[in-house]
């Protein structure tokens, strides 16, 4: 599955804050933005909160495990209060 520009750019910002190219912190981002893509193609349900909702829980879901993943495999202190606001 294709994560497109915006997945690469939050994977390699990760990788930026783990304080290189951590293979582990970004298989773990590359697996939880995998997730979330598949759990966000939704079929529109014609009520436009419900969809809303609908995408913006795995897309949350994504970004704490993003944080947990962090926080797991991170080594640079600069990102260190980031990772605990979002976790």
């Amino acid at each position: 599955m294709r994560l497109g520009f915006i997945g690469l750019v939050v994977i390699i910002g990760i990788a930026g804050c783990a304080g290189g190219s951590d293979e582990s912190l970004v298989a773990a981002s590359s697996t939880a933005m995998k997730e979330m893509m598949k759990a966000m193609a939704i079929r529109p349900s014609g009520d436009v909160d419900r969809d809303f909702v609908a995408l913006m829980i795995p897309h949350h879901e994504s970004a704490i495990a993003m944080a947990q993943a962090e926080l797991r495999y991170g080594k640079t202190s600069s990102c260190g209060a980031w990772r605990r606001r979002s976790s």
